[in-house]
C-alpha cells in the first residue's frame, strides 16, 4: 500500500463515490484536521508509534527504527479495502488514497513525485495481513524484499504478512489493495471445508487458497502469488468486474444499510473467488529468493504456454504481458535456452504425446486439438521434438507399455 502521506482525514459519506472514482483530488468537506500520533496515553512502547505519522481509523501503522524496513502495519479489523489514484508523475500530480473498513475510514492526499522519490530511497514496510494488490488501469513497480517486479493493468499480486514491500508508479493508475486479517481467513477456510455445497468446499483446493493455508500453517512468508489474466480477452472483463465489486464495497461502507456487514464479507467471497479461477487469472507461485522481473515474467510465459499447450502467438503474449515480443523472446532464450516459438512448441509437443499415448484419436484430430490447421506441418514438428512419426510413436508407446 501507499507510504505514510503528509496529510490524514477521517472520511465520511460525504466524499462521494463521483470524485473517488474520478480521480478527484477529494476532501472531505465535513473531514476535520489531520491526526497527528504519538501521544504518551496511546503511544505502545515496542514498536513506538510513528512520531509524526499518522493515527488513522483503521490501520494502526509503527515505526520500526529501522532504515530498510521502516513502518509496520497493523490492521485493527478484520478486513481494509483502498482505493489508490494516481494522476501522474509530475511536479503538479498527486495520489489520491482511500481506505475504507467495517466502520471506519480515512482519506489522504500526497504529492506522486514526493512519493517515488521515497520509493527510490529502498524506504520498505510490512505489516500483519495478507494484502492483495490489484492494478486496474496503468502500470506500477511493486519492490518486494528488494526485487522489482512490475505490474500492468489487469495483473494482480498476493502480498504475504511480513514481506518488506513499496509500490512506485510509472504514470497515471488506479490501484485496488484489500488487506485481510488471518483471522478472517482462517474463519473462511474452516468455513468452506464444513460447507454442505460442493462449490465452497472445492475452494481450498485452489492454488490461492492453499498458499494461504500454507501460510497461516508455516508462518512461510518468503513468497509471494502473481496473477495474470487467463486470456487476453478475459482482461477487460476482469477489470469490470473488479471496478463493479470495488463499487459496491465502497457503497456498502460507505453509506451501509442493515446487512451490511454480511454483504461487504460476500463480496470479499467474491474477489476471492474471481482470483481463484483458472478460467480468469494464471496463478503462479513466486520464491522471492530464486525471482527476479526476468523470472517473473518467465513465469508467467511458462504458466500461459501450459495453460494454452503452447499454443500462443508472440502477439497474443505481447497483449497479455504488455511487453513486446522481441523481449519476451529474449526472456525465454535467457532461461529456457530455446526460441519463443521452440518454447511453445515443447508444450504442444507434449500435449499431442498425452493424446497419442492415452487416447485412441487419429493423428489428424491431435493435430487440430493441439492448434494445428496443417497436418504435414504438425508431423515436421513432431518429428524434429522426438526424433519419429506421430504412428512410430505411438507403435513404441503401446509396445513398452
Amino acid at each position: 500500500m501507499s507510504s505514510i502521506p503528509p496529510d490524514t482525514y477521517p472520511l465520511s459519506a460525504s466524499a462521494t463515490l463521483t470524485g473517488l472514482y474520478s480521480g478527484e483530488n477529494v476532501t472531505d468537506s465535513t473531514a476535520s484536521s489531520p491526526q497527528r500520533g504519538g501521544g504518551p496515553d496511546d503511544s505502545p512502547q515496542d514498536p513506538a508509534y510513528v512520531p509524526e505519522g499518522i493515527h488513522n481509523t483503521v490501520i494502526h501503522i509503527y515505526d520500526t527504527r529501522n532504515e530498510t524496513n521502516r513502518y509496520f502495519y497493523q490492521l485493527k479489523g478484520d478486513y481494509q479495502v483502498t482505493y489508490i489514484f494516481c494522476s501522474g508523475v509530475g511536479p503538479d500530480d498527486f495520489i489520491n488514497v482511500t481506505t475504507l473498513s467495517a466502520d471506519q475510514g480515512f482519506h489522504s492526499m500526497e504529492s506522486a513525485l514526493e512519493h517515488n522519490r521515497a520509493f527510490r530511497t529502498t524506504r520498505l514496510h510490512y505489516h500483519d495481513y495478507f494484502e492483495f494488490m490489484i492494478v486496474l488501469e496503468g502500470a506500477v513497480t511493486a519492490r518486494i524484499e528488494g526485487k522489482d517486479f512490475r505490474y500492468p493493468a489487469g495483473s494482480a499480486c498476493l502480498i504475504n504478512r511480513g514481506l518488506r514491500h513499496s509500490e512506485g508508479y510509472e504514470g497515471m493508475a488506479r490501484l485496488l489493495f484489500i488487506g485481510l486479517s488471518p483471522v478472517l481467513m482462517e474463519e473462511l477456510l474452516q468455513y468452506c471445508r464444513s460447507s454442505s455445497l460442493d462449490i465452497e468446499r472445492s475452494i481450498p483446493d485452489t492454488l490461492l487458497f492453499r498458499f494461504l493455508q500454507e501460510s497461516l500453517e508455516t508462518d512461510q512468508k518468503n513468497s509471494c502469488l502473481d496473477f495474470i489474466p487467463a486470456q487476453n480477452t478475459l482482461r477487460d472483463k476482469n477489470n469490470r468486474l473488479m471496478h463493479d465489486l470495488t463499487e459496491t464495497m465502497f457503497r456498502s461502507l460507505l453509506m451501509p444499510s442493515f446487512g451490511a456487514t454480511f454483504r461487504v464479507k460476500a463480496l470479499l467471497c467474491d474477489f476471492l473467488a474471481l482470483l481463484a479461477s483458472p478460467e480468469a487469472f494464471s496463478c503462479t507461485a513466486l520464491a522471492l529468493e530464486d525471482a527476479g522481473n526476468d523470472y517473473l515474467l518467465f513465469t508467467r510465459i511458462t504458466h500461459l504456454m501450459d495453460e494454452q499447450d503452447g499454443r500462443l502467438t508472440r502477439g497474443q503474449l505481447e497483449k497479455l504481458l504488455n511487453y513486446s515480443g522481441d523481449y519476451l523472446n529474449r526472456i525465454v532464450k535467457k532461461y529456457s535456452g530455446k526460441s519463443l516459438f521452440d518454447y511453445g512448441m515443447t508444450f504442444c509437443m507434449r500435449s499431442a504425446e498425452y493424446y497419442l499415448e492415452h487416447t485412441q484419436k487419429p493423428v489428424s484430430e491431435i493435430a487440430i486439438l493441439c492448434g494445428f490447421t496443417n497436418k504435414t506441418h504438425f508431423y515436421r514438428q513432431f518429428e524434429k521434438h522426438f526424433g519419429v512419426t506421430p504412428m512410430e510413436w505411438r507403435r513404441k508407446a503401446l509396445q513398452t507399455g
